[in-house]
């Protein structure tokens, strides 16, 4: 029986030929194919691994009061789970929205991922470590922590043509703020597929739509690995 898991978050990205700049005219546009509620735009901390020259651009989001919904960083754009959603319902908006942002930039995709996060609550601790670990034991004295990840990649079909996509997954121990000692320990599993950067490589829009068609059952099949089926 599959352990028992809490889908946290949710994360859709595309990587695109051209660096995309901050213009307030090209934020406005953006707010209304995001949301409904009102968007606050955002300068980041510049972290991008891209030299650029002083001030040329600038990496920017959007926003509510709450919690970000989406993030540009040079030629990277990230959109953000914020209601409940199924992992498919997330990834068929996540299209549906980064196709229209796409027609509105100009731009063209080199790269996409899907990366959800899950926690499983300490209950459930020793049943995972007996899926993950094949020693976890140090003179009767069970493993208390850990940190790992997990790298694999694999042949998958986009659209009728093979690809390689990578399935990677950061696996830990966190703390859960304001819960008793013995409740404030959870299993947190960020996962992230993602296709392989191939240099030149341009996703078509069908591309891109039969990527975030199929994904979420690469996403559940790999997810079975560390929480059992």
């Amino acid at each position: 029986m599959a352990i028992e898991k809490q889908l946290l978050r949710m994360r859709g990205t595309v990587f695109t030929d051209s660096l995309i700049s901050f213009d307030e005219n090209k934020a406005e546009q953006i707010k209304s194919v995001l949301s409904g509620e009102p968007l606050y735009t955002v300068l980041l901390q510049n972290l991008s691994n891209v030299f650029l020259p002083a001030q040329a651009f600038q990496d920017w989001g959007l926003r509510t009061p709450k919690t970000s919904v989406l993030e540009i960083r040079a030629n990277k754009i990230d959109i953000f789970s914020t209601t409940e959603q199924t992992e498919s319902d997330f990834c068929d908006t996540f299209a549906n929205k980064i196709s229209q942002i796409q027609n509105l930039l100009n731009f063209k995709i080199r790269r996409l991922a899907f990366a959800p996060s899950y926690s499983i609550k300490a209950e459930h601790y020793r049943d995972f470590i007996e899926i993950n670990f094949k020693k976890s034991m140090f003179q009767d004295i069970l493993m208390q922590d850990f940190s790992f990840s997990r790298v694999f990649y694999k042949n998958e079909l986009i659209n009728g043509s093979n690809y390689e996509i990578i399935y990677n997954s950061n696996i830990s121990i966190q703390p859960i703020a304001f819960t008793p000692f013995n409740e404030n320990r959870q299993i947190l599993i960020n996962q992230d597929i993602n296709t392989k950067d191939l240099g030149k490589q341009i996703f078509t829009k069908e591309d891109s739509a039969a990527f975030y068609r199929n994904v979420p059952l690469w996403n559940e099949n790999y997810l079975k690995m560390f929480v059992g089926e």
